[in-house]
């Protein structure tokens, strides 16, 4: 995000949605943005999805600077369409992986449960991995979702 730009990480406008699970969404400390909400809804069209097309699962909410303040899930009561939000510190290691004890031992997900609780999720698993942790990078350790295929030195931990 620019400085001094929206409050929010993420948007959903104009009828737009999705299903996002066990994320983990965070801010950094020095973060020029003062950003203290990890989703905007806005409009008719998006509200309309929530619990349908709109949905969030196995969250780590952190979505303002600083381990004391973990932001404001959404600008709308997204209640129905949200699924295990923990509003706690991201405690991302060097590799970014969450160490917040929430991010990790979870039972996998069961993408055919999702697909049939959520109509309009097209969740594949022939091709998702079902993880037993929140975010990209398993906080057991090992190596990072993104080694071998990013960029040399465009993506760094803390």
């Amino acid at each position: 995000k620019r400085e001094a730009d929206d409050n929010f990480i993420i948007n959903f406008n104009s009828g737009s949605g999705g299903f996002f699970h066990n994320a983990v969404v965070t801010v950094p400390a020095d973060n020029n943005t003062p950003l203290d909400t990890c989703v905007n809804v806005d409009g008719t069209d998006s509200i309309g999805l929530i619990g349908t097309a709109l949905f969030l699962n196995l969250w780590i909410q952190d979505c303002a600077a600083g381990d004391a303040n973990q932001g404001t899930l959404a600008t709308v009561d997204i209640s129905a369409g949200a699924m295990d939000i923990n509003a706690v510190p991201a405690a991302l290691d060097a590799n970014l992986a969450s160490q917040a004890p929430e991010a990790s031992g979870l039972p996998p997900q069961d993408w055919d449960a999702i697909n049939g609780a959520l109509p309009e999720s097209v969740a594949d698993p022939s091709f998702l991995d079902s993880t037993t942790f929140m975010g990209a990078v398993d906080p057991a350790g090992g190596s990072p979702f993104w080694a071998g295929w990013t960029l040399p030195g465009t993506v760094t931990g803390n």
